[in-house]
Parts: structure tokens; sequence; C-alpha cells
């Protein structure tokens, strides 16, 4: 019966116009914020396009290697599981995805916050990437992001050759979505 009510439930969003996700898509989807958000806004505008995403904070406070390991422990330790984030989420995402091998979705990411002087903990953002990891991996890098100024160049230094890169025209707080829907819920990116 729940199965017959979600299937009329998305055949209802289909009629009305509304984009959803595959009806036998299994993945969940976590999204990770950006410095000093709770990810709540950004979250509904993902979940407009039919994506159900469960927003795994951490505290812009305290020191890296402590929000890692409590973004960490919020995962599931099997499954298949796709992480979205944003500007130094993207940092957290990727240490992430180095360690528990999961697909990524990356909108203007900071992956170097000790060069930023409004980042309160900037120092014990340490963490080494590792480019030749091969991550399932997809960054939309904008080249009018006005916080995150020259970071296309940054950005295909650090992963150029490695995943898929696309330079967008967005400001650095994205509110819509939809123009990245089918990559958000592509199988992967390799």
């Amino acid at each position: 019966m729940i199965k017959k009510a979600k299937n009329l439930k998305m055949r209802r969003k289909i009629k009305l116009g509304i984009a959803c996700a595959p009806e036998n898509d299994t993945t969940k989807y976590f999204y990770i914020h950006g410095y000093n958000s709770t990810g709540f806004e950004t979250a509904k505008n993902i979940e407009k396009l039919g994506i159900e995403v469960e927003v795994l904070g951490w505290d812009s406070r305290a020191d890296f290697e402590i929000n890692f390991q409590n973004l960490c422990v919020k995962l599931p330790k099997k499954g298949d599981f796709k992480i979205i984030a944003t500007s130094l989420g993207c940092y957290y995402a990727r240490a992430i995805a180095e360690k528990n091998c999961c697909d990524l979705v990356l909108f203007n990411p900071c992956f170097d916050p000790q060069n930023y002087d409004f980042i309160a903990e900037r120092k014990s953002y340490n963490h080494k990437f590792n480019p030749m990891l091969t991550v399932p991996m997809s960054i939309f890098v904008s080249q009018s992001d006005e916080v995150l100024v020259n970071n296309v160049e940054k950005v295909k230094e650090l992963f150029g050759g490695c995943c898929y890169i696309e330079v967008t025209n967005e400001r650095h707080r994205i509110t819509d979505f939809s123009k990245y829907k089918d990559t958000i819920l592509k199988d992967s990116w390799l």
C-alpha cells in the first residue's frame, strides 16, 4: 500500500511538472553545507528537484579533524550513497570520499581554506588530497564566484583530468539546482 501511495504521489508530481528522482533510485543523498551555514535552505532548493537529501551539519568554529570524524559517523557503513556539497563542505566531502569511496557532486568548492582569513579554524585544514585517487566526482565551479576568487584555476590545477569539471557563471550561493539535476542523479562519472 505504501509503495502504491509513493507511485501515485510521484505520478502527481510528474503531472504537475515537478522533477523527481527515478522511481528505482535507491541512492541515499547527503548534503554538506559551507562555512557558517546550516544547509537547510540549500537542501530545500535541492529537494525541489524531487531528490530527498539529509543535511550533514558541522561546526564552523571547530577544527577540521573533529568535524571530519563527526561527519563520518553520520554516514552509512554500507549502501549506495552520494554526497552533494557546496563551498567548504566540498573539502569535507572529498576527504570523506577518499576514506569511504562515494560519488560526489560539488558546487563552488573551497579546497584551500587555509588561504581565507574569514575561516576561523583555517590552520586546522591541512588534509592533503590525493588527486591520483579515483573518486567519482563532478565539480561545478564558477568563474563569477564573489567569495572564492580565481577558484576555477585552483580547482583545475588540483583535479583537472581526474574528474568532470564544468565552469559556470553562478554566484557563490546557488539557489536553482534544476540545470544540475541530471548530473546529481547520474550513476557515476567515471
